[in-house]
Protein backbone atom coordinates (compact mmCIF):
# COMPACT_ATOMS: atom_id res chain seq x y z
CA UNK A 1 0.00 0.00 0.00
CA UNK A 2 1.01 3.60 -0.53
CA UNK A 3 -0.21 6.90 0.85
CA UNK A 4 0.37 9.82 3.17
CA UNK A 5 0.92 9.42 6.91
CA UNK A 6 -1.97 10.86 8.94
CA UNK A 7 -0.69 9.91 12.41
CA UNK A 8 2.29 8.21 14.05
CA UNK A 9 2.61 6.26 17.25
CA UNK A 10 4.64 7.10 20.32
CA UNK A 11 8.38 6.75 19.84
CA UNK A 12 8.30 6.99 16.04
CA UNK A 13 10.71 9.66 14.87
CA UNK A 14 11.75 8.70 11.33
CA UNK A 15 8.24 9.13 9.89
CA UNK A 16 6.08 12.22 10.23
CA UNK A 17 2.52 13.22 9.42
CA UNK A 18 2.27 14.10 5.73
CA UNK A 19 5.18 11.87 4.63
CA UNK A 20 4.69 9.79 1.48
CA UNK A 21 5.18 6.16 2.47
CA UNK A 22 4.84 2.62 1.27
CA UNK A 23 3.81 -0.47 3.21
CA UNK A 24 5.55 -3.51 1.71
CA UNK A 25 4.46 -7.16 1.62
CA UNK A 26 6.78 -7.82 4.58
CA UNK A 27 4.80 -6.25 7.42
CA UNK A 28 7.15 -7.44 10.18
CA UNK A 29 9.61 -10.15 11.22
CA UNK A 30 10.91 -11.40 14.57
CA UNK A 31 14.24 -9.57 14.31
CA UNK A 32 16.28 -12.15 16.21
CA UNK A 33 16.29 -15.43 14.26
CA UNK A 34 19.18 -16.52 12.02
CA UNK A 35 17.43 -15.16 8.92
CA UNK A 36 16.61 -11.77 10.44
CA UNK A 37 20.10 -11.39 11.89
CA UNK A 38 21.54 -12.17 8.46
CA UNK A 39 19.40 -9.53 6.72
CA UNK A 40 16.98 -12.05 5.20
CA UNK A 41 13.79 -11.12 7.07
CA UNK A 42 11.75 -12.43 4.14
CA UNK A 43 12.76 -15.96 5.23
CA UNK A 44 11.77 -15.46 8.89
CA UNK A 45 9.35 -18.16 10.03
CA UNK A 46 7.55 -15.61 12.24
CA UNK A 47 7.11 -12.97 9.52
CA UNK A 48 3.80 -11.19 9.09
CA UNK A 49 2.64 -10.23 5.60
CA UNK A 50 0.50 -7.28 4.56
CA UNK A 51 -2.85 -8.39 3.21
CA UNK A 52 -2.24 -12.00 4.24
CA UNK A 53 -1.59 -12.41 7.96
CA UNK A 54 -2.42 -8.77 8.81
CA UNK A 55 -4.94 -6.43 7.19
CA UNK A 56 -3.76 -4.93 3.91
CA UNK A 57 -3.97 -1.56 2.24
CA UNK A 58 -7.18 -1.76 0.20
CA UNK A 59 -8.79 0.80 2.47
CA UNK A 60 -8.88 4.52 3.06
CA UNK A 61 -6.59 4.09 6.11
CA UNK A 62 -4.13 1.39 7.12
CA UNK A 63 -2.06 0.63 10.20
CA UNK A 64 1.57 -0.31 9.65
CA UNK A 65 4.65 -1.28 11.61
CA UNK A 66 6.84 1.85 11.46
CA UNK A 67 10.00 -0.27 11.32
CA UNK A 68 8.95 -1.59 7.91
CA UNK A 69 7.31 1.49 6.39
CA UNK A 70 9.45 3.09 3.72
CA UNK A 71 9.64 6.77 2.86
CA UNK A 72 9.01 7.21 -0.85
CA UNK A 73 11.15 9.48 -3.03
CA UNK A 74 9.32 12.64 -4.11
CA UNK A 75 9.89 11.98 -7.80
CA UNK A 76 8.06 8.65 -7.90
CA UNK A 77 4.28 8.37 -8.14
CA UNK A 78 2.08 6.12 -6.04
CA UNK A 79 0.89 4.24 -9.13
CA UNK A 80 4.44 3.49 -10.22
CA UNK A 81 5.70 2.33 -6.83
CA UNK A 82 2.70 0.32 -5.56
CA UNK A 83 3.47 -2.84 -7.60
CA UNK A 84 7.04 -2.87 -6.31
CA UNK A 85 5.83 -2.94 -2.71
CA UNK A 86 3.47 -5.82 -3.39
CA UNK A 87 5.29 -8.12 -5.79
CA UNK A 88 8.75 -6.64 -5.39
CA UNK A 89 9.57 -7.50 -1.78
CA UNK A 90 13.15 -8.18 -2.82
CA UNK A 91 13.74 -4.46 -3.27
CA UNK A 92 11.91 -3.12 -0.22
CA UNK A 93 15.18 -2.36 1.58
CA UNK A 94 16.40 -0.18 -1.25
CA UNK A 95 13.26 1.95 -1.17
CA UNK A 96 13.87 2.47 2.54
CA UNK A 97 17.40 3.64 1.80
CA UNK A 98 16.33 6.07 -0.95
Amino acid sequence: GVGHVVAVGAGVSHIREGDRVGIPWLYSACGHCEHCMGGWETLCEAQQNTGYSVNGGFAEYALANADYVGLLPKGIGFIEVAPILCAGVTVYKEIGRA
